[in-house]
Order: structure tokens, then sequence, then C-alpha cells
């Protein structure tokens, strides 16, 4: 999986070799310094940010999305296949939280929720599919869940398409790539759904 893709200078190559390179590679060029990618490695700061401010209202979510900054960080860090299972692993539990949050689901089934999701993605890595089909699918969840929507909860969808966009195209121009747009604006599109559903009443 991506060998030819990889920087075969970076300290990082050894252990693609030996655990495996990822399904999913962005424009930005891996180098071979010990920050693989480094726009899209430092950009999860914004996930860090977010959490930051969430944790007074949101806690739960507010800790998911920190491990989502930490764990992508150490995916466009290192670009190896672990670590992008660590990514898209910590992005589960953020939506399940989400979901958790929102519809006020129970201890139980949250963690039915959450084995559904690692369900997915074992069925996504079983078959060789790209691991952000998992995103996408709990984007939908949480999107047709929200009992009700506000100008925050439409503001944070206006925030996710554009990101989602931006990762899509993936355009790279000097030091701003499309991935590391992705980590601004999906960072923001958590924090402005947190400041809905708080304006909904489902934060209490």
């Amino acid at each position: 999986m991506g060998c030819d893709k990889h920087n075969k200078n970076s300290p990082w190559y050894k252990y693609g070799i030996q655990f495996g390179f990822p399904n999913v590679f962005w424009s930005e060029p891996v180098c071979g310094g010990y920050l693989a990618t480094p726009i899209n490695t430092i950009s999860n700061v914004f996930y860090l940010i977010a959490g930051y401010f969430m944790y007074a209202t949101n806690p739960l979510v507010a800790g998911a999305l920190s491990l989502v900054g930490v764990s992508s960080g150490l995916y466009h860090c290192s670009v190896i296949y672990p670590f992008q299972l660590m990514d898209i692993s910590s992005m589960s539990l953020t939506f399940t939280f989400m979901l958790k949050t929102q519809l006020n689901l129970s201890i139980y089934t949250t963690m039915i929720v959450f084995l559904l999701n690692k369900i997915h993605l074992w069925y996504l890595i079983r078959y060789k599919k790209n691991l952000q089909y998992n995103s996408l699918l709990n984007i939908l969840l949480i999107l047709i869940s929200l009992p009700h929507y506000n100008i925050y909860i439409l503001y944070s969808i206006f925030s996710l398409i554009t990101g989602v966009s931006c990762s899509y195209v993936d355009l790279a121009y000097k030091y701003i790539y499309g991935h590391s747009m992705w980590h601004l604006f999906s960072a923001l599109a958590v924090y402005l759904w947190n400041i809905g559903i708080l304006n909904i009443g489902l934060l209490k």
C-alpha cells in the first residue's frame, strides 16, 4: 500500500515497510524528515484549539476531538498505516460521542454504535476500501438524526461541506494544501455544531 508514494529517506519509511503504508495519500509531498508532511501535521492543531474551547460545555466530544488532533497528527507526521487506523478510529469515537450527545443515547447504546463503527472499519480494511468512507457515513448519520436546526448548525454544515470539498479536490498552493483545510473546517464544523446543539437545549 503506497510504498512508491512514501519518501525512502524518511525515518518512518522502515516502519511503513514493516507495518504498512496508508491506503490514501494527499497532495502534500512526503519529505525525508521526522515530519513527513509538515503542513498536514501542524494543521491538526485546529482540533486541539476547538477541543479546548468546547471543553467547558461538552468535555466528552472535546476530549475525543482532541484525540483526533493527536492521532491525525501522528498519521500525517509518519504517513504509515497503523496511525491512519488510529486517526480514523478517533474520528469514529468523536462521531459516536456526537450522536450520544444529540440523541441522549444510553451508555449501552453508545457502545453498540461504536462497535458497529468498528465493524464497518473492519469491513473497509478487509476489502481494501477507502477508510474515509467510515467518516462520510458517520457525518450522514449525524446530519439526519439532528432533531432541530438553527443558524449555528447551518454554519456547521457549510463549514463541513467546505472542508470535504477542500479535502476531495486537495489542491496544493505553496504552503496551503486541501487536506490541511479539511482539518481547519472540520474542526470549525464540530465547534459550531456544539454551539448549535447548546442553543437547541441538547446540552445541559
